[in-house]
């Protein structure tokens, strides 16, 4: 008997063994491989009213040689509707990068509803790629005509009578509201042609004039002699993505390179056209993720590159300039 419950603890020290490897395995898809990544999500607040706004964020940690590359965040977030999305990029202590992606949801249905957990892709510079998830998210959505908020309605109150006398009080009140809001009418008529200015003042020239412009503001720009290349590329990707979104009809600006590299595939781009713009991405990519120092000349190469894309795409088919 004594030997038997000797293989009985042998056993279950076995088993919570086994069962401890597991939790590391899980461990390492949640926060990525060798702690390289890692991904957290949150909600500002865990009950609100159908129709109130909410703020989904996720956080994501990386090494700096690991690109973010895929988000599986399409219009909605299950059953929230996404009215606005916004990221930013910012270094931390031992080269790590943190990429800080805010979402404004709201949802229109009564319930616990979930917010689903996401599986994230990131590959590394060597080519090797790390997934990681976000824990699935509940918010209770309370209705606008809820027990509670119907509670502080009272009944109508019976009817005030003032007997025969004229209630005069009331023509003055109400000559009064008359007068304001004639007050109102004159100033909206007077500031009328400011906001016809303000809307007049939209630029709707054509996309590649835009973006010849801004590029040759960055051609004459310190940032290449200060050697501040990081902030170089971030500006050169910025304006050929917002370039992109009108000439193509594409939401460039929050798409990732890959992404971007798949709807412009979808699109039919000329072939010479998307290898020209996906050499200057690589690069910048590099430099923005992978911390890699191009040369002076390497990163007049990709300007370069920009430079002839906007060109060789616009709908008047130019020589290139020369804007050195």
């Amino acid at each position: 008997m004594r030997d038997m419950s000797i293989m009985k603890i042998n056993i279950s020290n076995l088993s919570m063994i086994a069962i401890l490897l597991a939790l590391f395995g899980i461990g390492a898809v949640a926060f990525g491989q060798q702690g390289a990544v890692t991904v957290e999500s949150a909600i500002d607040r865990q009950q609100a009213y159908m129709g109130d706004r909410l703020r989904y964020t996720l956080t994501l940690t990386t090494d700096s040689n690991v690109v973010v590359d895929s988000i599986p965040i399409g219009e909605s977030l299950g059953k929230f509707e996404i009215k606005k999305r916004s990221s930013s990029l910012s270094s931390g202590k031992l080269g790590k990068l943190t990429h800080n992606i805010e979402f404004v949801i709201a949802a229109y249905e009564t319930g616990q509803l979930w917010i689903p957990r996401l599986t994230l892709r990131f590959i590394a510079t060597d080519g090797s790629i790390t997934e990681a998830a976000t824990d699935s998210l509940s918010v209770v959505i309370l209705s606008l005509a809820s027990t509670d908020s119907l509670a502080d309605i009272k009944g109508l109150k019976p009817p005030i009578y003032f007997g025969g006398r004229f209630p005069w009080i009331y023509v003055a009140i109400a000559l009064i509201v008359l007068a304001g809001v004639l007050i109102w009418l004159w100033k909206s008529r007077r500031k009328a042609p400011d906001a016809v200015a303000e809307v007049n003042s939209v630029d709707r020239r054509p996309p590649w004039v835009i973006a010849e412009e801004e590029l040759k503001k960055l051609r004459e720009s310190d940032l290449l002699r200060d050697e501040e290349y990081k902030l170089f590329y971030l500006r050169l990707t910025e304006i050929l993505k917002t370039y992109l979104e009108p000439r193509y009809g594409i939401d460039a600006l929050d798409r990732t390179t890959t992404e971007l590299r798949n709807e412009l595939k979808a699109i039919g781009l000329d072939q010479a056209d998307f290898d020209l713009l996906f050499e200057l991405f690589v690069s910048a990519d590099l430099v923005k993720f992978a911390k890699l120092l191009p040369s002076t000349h390497e990163a007049e190469s990709d300007f370069q590159r920009g430079w002839r894309f906007v060109q060789d795409t616009s709908k008047r088919r130019s020589e290139e300039v020369d804007v050195k």
